[in-house]
């Protein structure tokens, strides 16, 4: 039998390539496209995969899907001078919660797995997108 899942993995960090600033200096446009790829394109893949998976049989263990995430330690915390990004990802985690409850019934699993700027996966992403060590360290916070 196919399982039936998603993975919601992409995401722009306008800030990195137009400068880190602070609300007041962040335009329009960096922060549109950062909200239609980052927030928009998650609730996109949420919309279509939900409905597809609730037409179709549950599996064996009654589970009808897995939906998984992966925005950010941002959308919890918010990082300083990424306010577009910080919304985005925020955005994200919260969407994360709604749709568990609304698809309850389903049984599909919406889970949201959020890296931090420590992690082995973020740190190469961190080095393509000009980020420096410095930066994530001025931003880290207790566990």
């Amino acid at each position: 039998m196919v399982e039936h899942r998603m993975v919601n993995d992409a995401g722009v960090a306008m800030e990195s390539a137009h400068g880190l600033k602070s609300v007041h200096e962040t335009d329009d446009e960096t922060y549109g496209i950062t909200m239609r790829v980052n927030s928009r394109s998650v609730f996109l893949g949420y919309k279509y995969a939900g409905k597809q998976m609730i037409q179709r049989d549950p599996q064996p263990s009654g589970d009808w899907g897995w939906i998984i995430n992966t925005p950010s330690i941002a959308g919890l915390v918010g990082l300083a001078r990424c306010v577009s990004y910080t919304a985005s990802k925020g955005s994200v985690v919260q969407m994360t919660k709604v749709v568990a409850r609304d698809y309850t019934p389903y049984h599909i699993h919406w889970n949201a797995v959020c890296p931090g700027c420590g992690s082995v996966v973020n740190a190469r992403r961190q080095d393509l997108m000009g980020i420096s060590h410095e930066y994530c360290n001025d931003q880290a916070v207790d566990r």
